[in-house]
């Protein structure tokens, strides 16, 4: 019985934080989908974060609207798509650091990442 339970459990949970990227097959797929204005969920920030990878390594440029006008606020930062055998993966990098999530979902109007420390969901933004 115990093991029937933990089994069931294991199951669920490697369930629930799988990726859901069934629209998904390549990077190119995946660069298709992001590209574009994205704003946090449930954030209390107006910040757009604006997804461009025409150069060869992609940026996210964060935006405030202010008095009709868009702000790049800082640098942007640069990021890349790494495809390993369980799905897709970004890499945020930094002046002195970087970080890797886990791309859990992605649609054309909403995309979850995940690492250890983190969980971040976005939705399109639309203006």
């Amino acid at each position: 019985m115990k093991r029937s339970v933990f089994f069931i459990t294991f199951l669920v949970t490697t369930y629930t934080f799988s990726q859901n990227l069934e629209c998904c097959k390549t990077i190119d797929d995946v660069i298709d989908k992001l590209e574009g204005n994205w704003k946090e969920e449930y954030s209390n920030y107006e910040i757009t974060y604006q997804f461009d990878f025409s150069q060869e390594l992609g940026i996210v440029n964060e935006i405030v609207k202010k008095d009709n006008e868009l702000i790049i606020l800082e640098c942007p930062t640069n990021i890349e798509l790494i495809k390993n055998g369980s799905g897709f993966r970004i890499k945020y990098m930094y002046l002195l650091s970087y970080e890797v999530y886990d791309i859990i979902f992605l649609n054309d109007d909403k995309f979850l990442i995940k690492n250890a420390n983190s969980k971040i969901e976005y939705v399109r933004a639309v203006d």
